[in-house]
C-alpha cells in the first residue's frame, strides 16, 4: 500500500491493489495460490459446475485491500467472473464498546481470520466502514473461465 496508489475499485477510502497479486513474489503468496486453487476445485466439484469437465481455460485474478479506519468497499459485484472469493488475511479489531457494531464486516456474512468464502460473482455485496485501529487486510479474486471447446 505504501509503494503504489491505491486503485480504488469499490474501495472507498482503503487501498486497493493491482490485480496481479499472485504474482508477487512476497512470502506467503505461493500458499495463498495454492489455497485458492484448491478452494475453486473443490467449489466447482461441489456444485457440480460444468466448467469442471470442459476443457477450458481458467484465470484467476486477485488483489489486496486494506482497510484503515473509516474505510469500506461500496455495494458491487465482480461479473463476468464465475466465482468470487475473499480471503481475510486479519480482521483488525472491532470496537469492544459495541458489540452490535458492524464495522468491517461483510454483508453476507461475518467472517473469521484464515476463513475464505467463495461465492457466486454476481452475487451483490458490501463491505460496511471500518471502524477499528489496526489493518484489516483481506486478498479477493475473480475466477474466469473460457470454454476451449467440447473434443470429440
Amino acid at each position: 500500500a505504501e509503494q503504489s496508489p491505491s486503485a480504488g475499485i469499490s474501495n472507498v477510502k482503503g487501498w486497493h491493489s493491482d490485480g496481479d497479486l499472485l504474482e508477487w513474489q512476497e512470502p506467503g503468496i505461493k500458499t495463498l495460490r495454492q489455497r485458492i486453487n484448491d478452494g475453486l476445485s473443490e467449489m466447482l466439484e461441489k456444485t457440480r459446475n460444468p466448467a469442471r469437465t470442459l476443457d477450458m481455460r481458467a484465470k484467476v485474478r486477485a488483489w489486496a485491500n486494506v482497510a484503515r479506519h473509516g474505510a469500506y468497499n461500496a455495494i458491487h459485484n465482480h461479473t463476468p467472473a464465475l466465482y468470487s472469493d475473499v480471503y481475510y488475511v486479519t480482521l483488525g479489531d472491532r470496537p469492544v464498546d459495541d458489540p452490535a457494531s458492524r464495522s468491517g464486516l461483510i454483508e453476507f456474512v461475518d467472517p473469521e481470520p484464515g476463513m475464505m468464502l467463495i461465492f457466486p460473482s454476481w452475487l451483490l455485496h458490501t463491505v460496511h466502514p471500518y471502524d477499528g485501529t489496526t489493518p484489516r487486510i483481506s486478498v479477493a479474486f475473480n475466477l474466469h473461465i473460457k470454454d476451449g471447446g467440447v473434443s470429440g
